[in-house]
C-alpha cells in the first residue's frame, strides 16, 4: 500500500535536487536509484537499531544472521512501515510527504536444533516513492514541472547460519538484488506555442552480492556481532522513452556498491536488561563507481544506534505488561549524498514494544522513530520525519530436527 502527495516547490534553486528524491528528498542524486533501507527489524528499529549482539529468542534478527544458528523452532517475520515527512528550505518553504510500504519478511528454520539454521527472505534495498510540483521553472518560458518517482530494488538472500562452539556463530548469505526504478517526467508550458515534454526514464537492475556476519559471547554478561556487506556489482538497463518526439535511447550501465561493515556489542545485566550499540560504516567516496568511475560530491556514511531493552519476565504467573519487551534508542548518522555543497547529518530517538501473543511463541511488535535530516543553514533543506514500524512473527515446530 502506498499513498503519495504532490509537494509544491516555487524555489528554482530546488529543482535538481528534488527530482531526484523519494523516501527522503535527500537520498537521491543523479546517480543512485533511490534511498538506501537499513536492515534492521522492527525490535531493532525501537532500539535505535542496534541488533548486532543480541538473540531474540521470537523473532528474527534482520542484521546479523550469525544469531539464527541459536534457534529452536521454525520462525516467520514480516513487516510494514509507516512514514511521515516534513521539509522546510530555508526561504520558508514547507514539504510534506507520507507513504506506506511492505518492508518484507523471513523464514527461517533450524536444520538442527540450536546449531544450524537455514532461512530465506525478501526485503528492500533501495526505495523510491514521491511525487513533485515545481512550479516556475523558466524553461524557455513560464512552464510547470511534474515528476513521479516510485520503484523497489530488493535483496532475495538464502541464509545458512551455524555454530561453530557454544559462544561462536556463524552467518553467510547469497543475495540477488534485483527491481526497477521509474521516473515520470511532464513539462507544462503556459504559453501554447511552446509543446508539452512528457518523458519516462525507466531503470532496471540486478546484480548478485553476499554477506558473511559473525555473533560471539564472552561469560553470560558481553555480547559482540559483526556484519559484511560485501561489495555490489549491479548491472542496470536504462531506458528513455520521450513520447513527446517518439523517441526510445537503451543503455546499459554498471554500478559497483561500497562495502559495508557493521560491528556491535551489547551488555547483559540478566536475561530481561540490556543495553547495546551498533556502528555501520560504508566507503562511498572510493568504494562507489559507476560504469569503472568514482562520483563526484559523494560522501562516506556512517550511523551509530544504541539502545536498551527489558525483556519479558520468565515467571509463568506475571501480568501481561510484565510479559511485554520494552525498547528504547537513539541514533546518529551521515548519509552519502551532500546538498547545498555540504554533508548531510541526521539523528533521532526510538521507542517500541514487542507484545506477546498465545503463550509468548508469537508477536507483535511496534517501533517509533523521530528524527531530524539536514540543517537549513547548511543544506539549504532540512526535514523532520517520523516512522511508524510494525511486524508480525511467529514460531512453529515445523521441520526441526533436535540435536542427538
Amino acid at each position: 500500500m502506498r499513498t503519495k502527495r504532490y509537494i509544491i516547490i516555487s524555489v528554482l534553486t530546488l529543482g535538481v535536487q528534488i527530482l531526484h528524491a523519494g523516501t527522503s528528498f535527500f537520498g537521491f542524486g543523479a546517480n543512485l536509484l533511490g534511498s538506501y533501507q537499513y536492515p534492521y527489524s522492527t525490535a531493532a528499529f525501537g532500539r535505535g537499531g542496534f541488533s548486532m549482539a543480541i538473540i531474540d529468542s521470537v523473532s528474527i534478527n534482520q542484521a546479523n544472521f550469525a544469531t539464527w544458528s541459536r534457534m529452536k523452532l521454525t520462525t516467520f517475520s514480516l513487516n510494514m512501515q509507516y512514514q511521515g515527512l516534513t521539509a522546510q528550505t530555508a526561504d520558508g518553504g514547507r514539504l510534506s510527504l507520507t507513504n506506506a510500504n511492505f518492508m518484507g519478511g523471513y523464514i527461517a528454520w533450524p536444520l538442527i536444533q540450536e546449531k544450524l539454521t537455514m532461512g530465506i527472505g525478501l526485503v528492500p534495498y533501495a526505495k523510491s516513492d514521491l511525487g513533485i510540483k515545481i512550479e516556475d521553472i523558466g524553461i524557455g518560458a513560464p512552464a510547470t514541472q511534474f515528476v513521479e518517482s516510485e520503484g523497489t530494488i530488493s535483496d532475495a538472500k538464502l541464509i545458512l547460519s551455524f555454530r561453530l562452539t557454544d559462544n561462536l556463530s556463524f552467518g553467510i548469505a547469497p543475495t540477488f538484488n534485483f527491481g526497477v526504478i521509474t521516473d515520470d517526467i511532464r513539462i507544462d508550458y503556459t504559453d501554447i506555442a511552446y509543446g508539452d515534454i512528457s518523458i519516462r526514464n525507466r531503470y532496471q537492475v540486478h546484480g548478485l552480492t553476499g554477506e558473511v556476519s559473525g555473533y560471539y559471547e564472552l561469560g553470560n554478561w558481553l555480547a559482540a556481532g559483526a556484519r559484511f556487506r560485501l561489495p555490489t556489482n549491479l548491472t542496470v538497463y536504462a531506458e528513455q522513452i520521450s513520447q513527446t518526439a517518439e523517441k526510445t535511447i537503451e543503455d546499459y550501465r554498471d554500478l559497483t556498491l561500497p562495502l559495508g561493515i557493521t560491528f556491535g556489542m551489547a551488555i547483559k545485566f540478566s536475561h530481561r536488561f540490556l543495553i547495546g550499540m551498533d556502528v555501520f560504516y560504508q566507503d562511498w567516496k572510493r568504494g562507489y563507481r559507476v560504469d569503472d568511475r568514482t562520483i563526484l560530491n559523494m560522501h562516506n556514511s556512517f550511523r551509530a544506534g544504541a539502545g536498551l531493552e527489558r525483556g519479558p519476565s520468565r515467571d509463568r504467573f506475571a501480568s501481561y505488561f510484565q510479559k511485554m519487551t520494552l525498547r528504547a534508542g537513539a541514533f546518529y548518522g551521515q548519509l552519502n549524498v551532500e546538498s547545498n555543497g555540504n554533508p548531510i547529518n541526521e539523528y533521532g530517538l526510538t521507542f517500541g514494544l514487542g507484545m506477546p501473543i498465545m503463550l509468548n511463541r508469537n508477536r507483535f511488535d511496534i517501533s517509533a522513530e523521530f528524527g531530524r535530516r539536514g540543517d537549513k543553514s547548511v543544506n539549504f533543506v532540512e526535514e523532520i520525519f517520523f516512522r511508524l514500524n510494525f511486524a508480525v512473527s511467529t514460531n512453529e515446530l515445523w521441520f526441526v530436527q533436535q540435536d542427538r
